[in-house]
């Protein structure tokens, strides 16, 4: 029995100073990092309840002002990592000499302090949706959230119908986005049409998510023509904006087209009608013929005779 007992009581002690050591190892830690946007601190809490708010480089120019700086400060020689979703990160922001465009940038960020104490990156985002930034120091990790704000007004895109009564109102709606396709809710749109009037301009509802205006069109059938436009400037490296749309809208009498609808139709019924007469006609003649061959046949084959028609 005593052969067992040491053993034992050098597990025992293994556990007990495992189990202390546990005790007192330290939580994870905050990273001392500060925050800026084009120099600002940033006093948010950088969580999804109250994120980083950047404009979106709408210019196609990652600048102080569209991004978010986070300066890491830690020992001499250590490694700073960060992940992104949703979000971008560069190591340094656009000059004359190396521009940074806005389809720079990468998921992933690490760099060691050398013989300093702090680690310098910056994030942005060209999407409206939250994204995050995790920082890693050793086994220690923060999470900084940043949420984009929509750029100006760059990409229009409209619904007409296309046939209308005359003098009735008819509905019309429009989206715009900013060059990354985010929603643009405060656009400035100009509707104009010849013949008939916009009796309510394009204005952007919350609830429906787009523009909705309202055009009469006018007391004698014709064409509605009409374009709808907003201000938006091309940016270099970027697609065209898409600054107007065309449309065209034939109001009618509604109801002088639906009588020639039902005339139409009755022409279609008496045509059908007299059809189906031929076809039975024609039905008739070709028994008719049958059955006198097949009386033929029956007279000359009297052992092979076939069933006549009816």
């Amino acid at each position: 029995m005593t052969s067992f007992k040491k053993p034992l009581i050098a597990i025992v002690s293994a556990v007990a100073l495992l189990t202390t050591a546990l005790a007192a190892a330290p939580a994870n830690a905050a990273i001392s990092a500060a925050l800026t946007v084009n120099t600002v601190s940033v006093t948010a809490a950088a969580t999804a309840a109250d994120p980083v708010l950047l404009p979106v480089p709408a210019d196609n120019s990652v600048d102080a002002a569209d991004a978010l700086k986070v300066v890491v400060t830690v020992a001499a020689n250590t490694n700073v990592s960060a992940t992104a979703t949703g979000v971008k990160l560069v190591s340094a922001l656009a000059t004359v000499a190396a521009p940074v465009a806005a389809s720079a940038g990468a998921a992933t960020f690490s760099a060691n302090s050398g013989s300093g104490t702090t680690v310098t990156f910056y994030a942005f985002t060209t999407s409206t949706t939250a994204g995050s930034v995790v920082v890693s120091v050793g086994g220690d990790t923060t999470t900084y959230v940043v949420k984009g704000t929509a750029g100006a007004a760059y990409n229009l895109v409209a619904t007409v119908p296309t046939i209308a009564g005359l003098g009735l109102p008819v509905d019309f709606t429009a989206t715009v986005t900013d060059v990354f396709g985010n929603a643009v809710t405060n656009a400035s749109i100009s509707t104009a049409v010849l013949r008939g009037s916009v009796s309510t301009a394009l204005t952007y509802d919350a609830t429906d998510k787009r523009y909705e205006g309202v055009i009469t069109t006018p007391a004698t059938a014709g064409a509605v023509n009409g374009i709808i436009t907003i201000s938006a400037t091309d940016v270099e490296g970027l697609a065209k904006a898409v600054k107007e749309v065309s449309f065209s809208v034939s109001a009618l009498d509604l109801t002088a087209q639906v009588t020639a609808l039902q005339a139409e139709l009755a022409t279609v019924k008496a045509d059908l009608a007299k059809a189906q007469a031929d076809l039975v006609t024609l039905k008739a003649v070709e028994i008719k013929k049958y059955n006198a061959l097949a009386a033929k046949w029956n007279k000359k084959f009297p052992k092979a005779k076939v069933a006549l028609r009816k």
